[in-house]
């Protein structure tokens, strides 16, 4: 997804431990896929945002109601989870 240019170009500067999040997920493949696809599609000038300590969490004060889950199927998978109020 890198090689890519799926994901953010700023991931080559940051350390190991700034990545931990990033690659330590339990999402299949292609549910990863379609949140990088649907974010870049919904907010492509995220990629862009100066602030890089809210940069990909800030969707969460501004587009998606952050709110207690509400699963609506099983298994449970990360559109739900956007969908659904996006508290982890």
């Amino acid at each position: 997804a890198y090689l890519d240019g799926e994901l953010d170009s700023e991931f080559q500067n940051r350390t190991a431990w700034e990545m931990r999040y990033v690659s330590n997920s339990n999402a299949p493949n292609h549910q990863l896929e379609w949140c990088r696809t649907m974010l870049q599609n919904y907010h492509p000038d995220i990629m862009e945002w100066p602030d890089y300590k809210w940069k990909y969490a800030l969707i969460v004060k501004m587009d998606v109601h952050y709110n207690q889950l509400q699963w609506t199927s099983k298994p449970r998978t990360y559109d739900q989870m956007i969908s659904g109020g996006g508290e982890c």
